[in-house]
């Protein structure tokens, strides 16, 4: 997953019915971003999320990191959350 210049990046959020959630960014040792989005029953939302300067620095240092992402959804039906691991790669 690339991050803009400015730290900025989407992921794309799936649900059958409408939701509401939270998604967290986080390597083994600090949670590098975090927010929230609501899912119409459409079915399909992007969340955007930003990288403090700091986060942003160091991943173009590094030119990649392997990240854990969380996705945790809310809905009438109860919450469910998934994880998956993922790969943020530096601006060109």
């Amino acid at each position: 997953m690339r991050v803009t210049k400015s730290g900025k990046f989407t992921i794309r959020v799936r649900s059958t019915v409408a939701a509401a959630g939270a998604v967290s960014v986080a390597t083994t040792k600090k949670t590098l971003a975090k927010g929230s989005f609501v899912v119409p029953s459409s079915g399909t939302e992007k969340a955007k999320l930003a990288l403090k300067k700091k986060d942003l620095k160091a991943l173009k240092h590094r030119k990649h990191e392997r990240v854990r992402m969380s996705v945790r959804l809310r809905n009438p039906a109860g919450v469910s959350s998934a994880h998956r691991s993922v790969v943020l790669r530096a601006p060109r």
